[in-house]
């Protein structure tokens, strides 16, 4: 199963789904899980992020675990040409 997790940056307004950024970490604490961005240490506890329901999705396609991956490994794929080739 795949969770589905959006967070809204209350500094900026900007919202984005966990997982997406390099920076995003999930953790399990006091019975609850929080979000924590490792770049600036702040998340859900702080009040700097909070927990939202997920955008309009009108514009993004489903996808299931077998083609993400799928998908990944083009990419990974394409980018390796890409270097060796530079």
């Amino acid at each position: 199963m795949l969770i589905n997790l959006w967070v809204k940056d209350n500094f900026d307004g900007s919202i984005h789904q966990v997982g997406t950024d390099g920076h995003d970490s999930l953790d399990f604490l006091d019975g609850k899980v929080v979000y924590v961005n490792l770049q600036n240490g702040t998340g859900t506890l702080s009040g700097d992020y909070e927990f939202v329901d997920a955008p309009n999705l009108t514009d993004y396609i489903s996808v299931t675990p077998e083609e993400l991956k799928v998908n990944k490994t083009l990419i990974h794929r394409d980018l390796f040409k890409t270097v060796i080739n530079d």
